[in-house]
């Protein structure tokens, strides 16, 4: 006879799981919020989700699987949402300070995130550095990221 559990289904426990790892991710995160706006500021951003994306893959695993995503309860799903607001109003502030100014905001944010979720993917997944032959440097995974910044020409990135 099983004992009673605080879980009633795996996805209940991988959901408590994403919330505690997404706590501990904008715990870190809010560690740039000293640095001036703009786009400095997107990178530090960036840079610490994804640092924390390397520190913690199994956290992020879980937060990334796609039923996770797909049945986030309400708390984890206000805390994703908040950490996007955030990028949101930080793009806006450095198109004020003339970064990309003429674009679209909705569709920078759409970029940096895919470029940020995307390294973070690619720095955490397995299936990424054996197969494919890449040995990603941190400063190799993160210089699209400065790139789409427009914090260092592409011939920065050469190595």
């Amino acid at each position: 006879m099983m004992k009673n559990s605080a879980f009633k289904t795996k996805a209940d426990l991988l959901a408590a799981i994403a919330i505690e790892g997404a706590q501990s991710l904008m715990h870190d995160v809010a560690q740039t919020q000293a640095l001036p706006e703009g786009t400095s500021l997107l990178l530090a951003i960036s840079t610490a989700y994804v640092d924390w994306a390397i520190q913690h893959p199994a956290y992020y695993q879980v937060m990334r699987n796609p039923d996770v995503m797909r049945y986030a309860p309400d708390q984890l799903a206000e805390i994703l949402g908040d950490f996007g607001q955030g990028q949101r109003t930080e793009i806006l502030r450095a198109q004020k300070a003339h970064w990309r100014s003429g674009d679209d905001p909705e569709d920078l944010f759409l970029h940096l995130t895919a470029l940020t979720v995307g390294t973070a993917i690619i720095a955490t997944d397995p299936i990424y550095p054996k197969p494919a032959s890449i040995t990603p440097t941190r400063e190799k995974l993160l210089a699209p990221i400065r790139e789409f910044l427009e914090l260092c020409a592409p011939s920065d990135q050469e190595e």
